[in-house]
């Protein structure tokens, strides 16, 4: 990813998150985009709208873009590490609330859901 954005990329960001942030009433919302690029650029969101406390107006949008390649090394850092105490199983990934996958070992993973990929997957 580059330190800059785009007009195009904003608008998909926005786009993706505009709704479900409004609905979330300032909870933060993990998503994701999936750009079809000459690179298929992905991202994964985290986005909350931000309010003044007392009168309630909106303030802004933050949104955080996050590189899924780079969360995947970090959710399983070590995990193949023959030295690590961490149980074995097929697969790491990082969820939503819904039970999306937002991130796993490989991007393929992104966007599908939980229970029909992590063998006895139970949504909390």
């Amino acid at each position: 990813m580059t330190d800059s954005l785009t007009r195009t990329v904003w608008k998909a960001v926005k786009d993706r998150v505009a709704l479900t942030v409004e609905y979330a009433n300032g909870k933060p919302v993990w998503t994701y985009l999936n750009l079809s690029s000459p690179e298929n650029t992905h991202y994964l969101i985290c986005a909350r709208l931000i309010k003044e406390v007392t009168t309630d107006q909106h303030l802004g949008l933050l949104t955080l873009l996050l590189n899924p390649e780079h969360l995947a090394n970090i959710v399983s850092d070590g995990y193949w590490n023959e030295d690590s105490n961490l149980l074995k199983s097929d697969i790491s990934v990082l969820v939503n609330e819904n039970g999306e996958i937002l991130t796993g070992i490989t991007l393929r993973l992104i966007g599908q859901p939980s229970k029909d990929v992590v063998p006895g997957y139970k949504m909390p």
